[in-house]
């Protein structure tokens, strides 16, 4: 390849390919680790090559430019793989050192079911013994209560402990399945009560401002506006997305438009036109109006916190509108390409980012695909051909990554962007418009936010609507990175093959019938191909981190799970990801949450047979919640009793040994000690499911001689040291004993001496927050035991 033409078109001519160097370089060195020494060595003779190349050009040279932005996206990667941060905040969390960090806050402040969170960048760290110099960000945690009185750009110290966040690993997601090596838990840091000082109130004159405007317009929106309306304006306008509801998350999610939520480039480019179309009323020349439209996004993408995706679209905007001062011809393409290598170069770690990945497909998708639907649209309105040629093309770019991320895509975002996106002109533009109004006086926005609240009255009920419609959103599992880039090398190959292909207009109605065809085979064959049962009886305990998830397949396919875990959707989540599209039973061991919670969304959501319960009479809003949906579902319901056997296909039979009935009077924990206790029983194979039973209901159980003999014993209460009863393990006698337990959890679970006891009867111990989801397999004779770690 030569480079000819003039040096700008040269340069737009290699953005392209250079980007796509640069990010394959950076997927090199965090999957492969390769040499940082052998890297530079290599780099050398590269750039040598380079300024040959500039002075004087010689065929292949654009080979060495490829091949030096592959060599600095590798190094850029061990550069950042190498920093030890990760691996001290990981060691302090194993430890559960106290810590105290010190740090800029880095974004707002959000308040969740039970604390403040914020993410800070830590500049300096001590174990009260050593110290550390650092630049990492990282999620804080402080307890509700007195609400912190610092806000973004404030200097703090903070002391406290960093924890693994339970249950939660690195999250994989698009690229970050193959090409990120490296996984362990997410580390937080959970900061005392009372023990968040101020060093530095402010980043500035700057960042007070921010803060104002803030603080003004969030509260001009709470004033004129209902609490939905106002949480969404604060989303849209300046990326707070805090107060969100989930019923409006969700109707957004599985309607396709939560990108209306989202600040991204859309937002810019509608404010970028709204913006020169009030300029172009003043007698100022193009360039004083492609300056000021740069200052003003520039102070609004500092405003909404300057996030990936935001930042995106912020340096694309500077691209194009100093190419517009500069005469040069517009160039999408090359605006996008540029705007990744500066990203990549500020954090590599952002090429695994979903928000970047959704926000540079989407871009991509309507600079390739959309020029191909405009022009079999051409019979529409021009308003509504754009309209659907832009979301076709953004929403086939985006879907592997909906699909890998979020397990869905909605079947239905075509038509609410139809509907929808005519409206978002006026309410971003009143919106930003209200927010600069709130800076002087709040009364101002009054008109403004009657105009707000007509478009949003008519858009939650269109988004509602549609999110209501049966078949709105598809649900998919299995679906990896693998898959993702076959669709994407067919996606931006096929388009721009097809229309150079010369055939006739019956010829490409054919193949577009035959591909169209294909595509409904497929999603056919999604829905109505059977679940796979197991080839043997499995068992899987799945790291759901503090709290008990069992799920029980049998060869014929029925399937049992007994209790949820705490986190409200990972149960659901790992039911789906196995293929499990119905359960036969659920049974609840007991009301606790980190058993409960995570059943709500499995029953909802999943095809039930029946439920099994104790019936504890629990007052509290889950458990509450839990029966209203098996009654609203019409679920059968069933309360365990000792002696119960639930026969669930041949050979396979489930024995409830507790609770007795009339219940047993306890004098400590009466609600661990009433758990539902059930055996498993297939051929010779045994398990004992004992839910969080403690040491004086399992002496009841032994009084009672209750068979408890098993193989595989779930040892109750996480390993706590009030569940252990030597007298009832030595009934047990179990060759396995597995515990499912959250990492660095603040109860010190499992115990010292209940791991001793256990491995001087010679049990072989398995713990979720070490091996991950638990997989047991047997034929009813011999147990083969997997771990996803």
């Amino acid at each position: 390849m030569r480079m000819e033409g003039t040096s700008a078109h040269r340069i737009r001519k290699w953005l392209p390919p250079v980007s796509v160097a640069f990010l394959l370089g950076i997927l090199i060195g965090f999957r492969f680790s390769p040499s940082i020494y052998l890297l530079f060595l290599l780099l050398f003779p590269a750039l040598i090559s380079i300024l040959l190349l500039i002075f004087r050009p010689f065929p292949g040279g654009g080979i060495f430019v490829l091949v030096t932005f592959l060599l600095v996206g590798a190094i850029m990667a061990r550069l950042q793989a190498i920093s030890q941060d990760d691996q001290v905040f990981l060691q302090l969390a194993q430890e559960r050192k106290v810590a105290e960090i010190q740090g800029v806050v880095a974004s707002q402040i959000f308040q969740g079911d039970h604390v403040y969170y914020f993410d800070l960048k830590v500049k300096r760290l001590t174990d009260l013994e050593r110290d550390w110099g650092t630049n990492k960000k990282i999620r804080v945690l402080l307890p509700l209560g007195k609400e912190p009185d610092f806000e973004r750009g404030a200097v703090v110290t903070i002391l406290g402990k960093f924890r693994a966040a339970e249950g939660n690993k690195v999250q994989k997601g698009f690229l970050k399945d193959l090409f990120w090596e490296e996984e362990g838990p997410e580390i937080l840091f959970y900061g005392f009560a009372g023990q968040a000082k101020i060093t530095k109130k402010s980043g500035g004159l700057l960042a007070a401002l921010l803060q104002f405007i803030h603080r003004r317009a969030t509260l001009s929106f709470e004033r004129y506006l209902g609490r939905d309306q106002a949480a969404f304006m604060r989303a849209m306008v300046l990326g707070d997305r805090s107060d969100l509801s989930e019923d409006l998350n969700n109707d957004f999610r599985d309607t396709g438009l939560f990108h209306i939520i989202a600040i991204s480039g859309q937002h810019m480019t509608i404010l970028s036109s709204l913006l020169f179309a009030l300029l172009n009323s003043f007698p100022i020349s193009r360039r004083a109006k492609v300056f000021l439209a740069l200052l003003f996004i520039a102070f609004y993408g500092v405003l909404t916190g300057l996030g990936p995706s935001v930042f995106r679209s912020v340096v694309m905007a500077f691209v194009l509108m100093l190419g517009m001062v500069l005469g040069r011809e517009r160039d999408m393409l090359s605006s996008i390409s540029l705007s990744l290598v500066v990203l990549l170069a500020i954090n590599p770690q952002l090429v695994f980012d979903v928000g970047l990945q959704l926000s540079f497909l989407a871009t991509l998708g309507i600079v390739l695909l959309s020029p191909f639907f405009l022009e079999r649209l051409e019979r529409l309105p021009a308003w509504l051909a754009q309209i659907v040629a832009v979301s076709l093309a953004s929403q086939l770019a985006v879907a592997p990554i909906l699909a890998i991320n979020f397990h869905r895509i909605s079947l239905i975002a075509l038509i609410g962007n139809v509907v929808v996106l005519p409206v978002i002109p006026p309410l971003l533009g009143a919106g930003v418009l209200s927010a600069a109004l709130a800076s002087l006086v709040i009364a101002f926005t009054r008109p403004l936010m009657l105009l707000m609240d007509f478009i949003l009255r008519y858009l939650f009920w269109v988004v509602h609507l549609l999110a209501e419609l049966p078949f709105s959103t598809l649900e998919i599992w299995s679906f990896g990175t693998g898959g993702a880039l076959i669709y994407y090398l067919f996606l931006f190959s096929f388009f721009p093959v097809w229309q150079k292909i010369k055939l006739n207009s019956r010829q490409r109605r054919i193949v577009g019938v035959a591909v169209a065809l294909l595509l409904l085979i497929l999603l056919l064959a999604f829905f109505l191909f059977p679940e796979t049962p197991p080839q043997a009886l499995t068992v899987s305990v799945l790291d759901v981190g503090q709290g008990d998830s069992i799920l029980i397949q049998s060869r014929e396919g029925i399937n049992i799970l007994v209790d949820g875990g705490e986190d409200p959707w990972m149960a659901y989540e790992k039911l789906r990801k196995k293929g499990v599209r119905h359960l036969d039973l659920v049974i609840l061991s007991h009301p606790h949450e980190d058993h409960l919670s995570g059943l709500l969304k499995v029953i909802e959501k999943l095809p039930v047979g029946a439920v099994l319960d104790g019936d504890s009479g629990s007052n509290s809003f889950p458990y509450q919640e839990f029966r209203e949906i098996i009654e609203q579902k019409k679920i059968p319901y069933h309360v365990a009793r000792r002696g119960d056997v639930l026969n669930m296909g041949p050979d396979l039979k489930l024995m409830v040994l507790w609770p007795d009935y009339p219940p047993a009077s306890f004098d400590e924990s009466p609600v661990n000690n009433l758990s539902v206790v059930v055996k498993l029983v297939y051929h010779k194979f045994s398990m004992l499911l004992s839910g969080d039973i403690e040491e004086e209901g399992q002496q009841q159980l032994v009084d009672e001689e209750a068979p408890l003999a098993s193989v595989v014993f779930k040892v109750p209460h996480h390993g706590s040291i009030d569940a252990l009863n030597q007298e009832f393990l030595e009934q047990v006698k179990p060759q396995i004993a597995v515990i499912s337990v959250g990492g660095g959890n603040e109860f010190g679970h499992p115990s010292k001496k209940f791991l001793h006891t256990l491995e001087s009867m010679g049990t072989r111990v398995l713990r979720t927050d070490l091996e991950g989801d638990i997989m047991l397999k047997t034929d009813g004779y011999r147990v083969e035991v997997f771990s996803g770690r």
